[in-house]
């Protein structure tokens, strides 16, 4: 009863701050593109390229649902480890004339893949969580461009089998386009 009370409360706060401020309520979306830095010294640099759609809620909150991958090589070798991730994040922004700060955070489902890796040839879906920090300019009435870093955590939801738990910084520039 508590969790559905819960659910409740927090959908009536969405929808009332999503009525009492209309100059906001533009769906946005988007694409990004960088690299991710693990913090795994088995892993390399590699590139990380994402896509989201952002649904206002008002008074500078939204939800913000993404996909994004990336892929590493472990040391140079021909050995591969993919992380493609779908997050939902809450986000909250900052705007201060064209620029805007946004923090972001928030779960998601990731699938960890490796091959020919010392993790072994196999996939496994993790649970992962994800907080960003976007720093953005606004370029047209619709259009923003922005710098995020982002630190992403993903582990093994069944603790002690499967893939590890990896832990990446993120970052990236990308470009949002907001609807009428």
């Amino acid at each position: 009863m508590k969790k559905i009370l819960f659910i409740y409360l927090l959908t009536m706060v969405f929808i009332t701050a999503y009525a009492q401020e209309s100059s906001s309520k533009r769906l946005g979306f988007g694409i990004y593109g960088g690299i991710q830095l693990p913090d795994d010294v088995n892993l390399d640099t590699g590139p990380w390229f994402g896509a989201f759609v952002n649904f206002p809620t008002g008074l500078g909150w939204s939800l913000q649902l993404e996909y994004n991958l990336w892929k590493s090589n472990e040391n140079g070798a021909d050995k591969t480890v993919t992380l493609s991730e779908f997050p939902l994040l809450v986000a909250h922004k900052w705007d201060i004339d064209n620029v805007y700060i946004q923090l972001l955070f928030g779960p998601g489902i990731a699938n960890v893949s490796s091959e020919n890796s010392i993790y072994g040839e196999n996939s496994d879906f993790s649970l992962s969580f994800d907080v960003a920090l976007k720093v953005g300019l606004v370029i047209t009435k619709n259009a923003d461009g922005f710098i995020q870093l982002r630190k992403q955590l993903t582990g093994s939801p069944n603790f002690g089998g499967g893939l590890p738990a990896y832990s990446s910084w993120l970052v990236g520039l990308g470009i949002q386009y907001s609807l009428n």
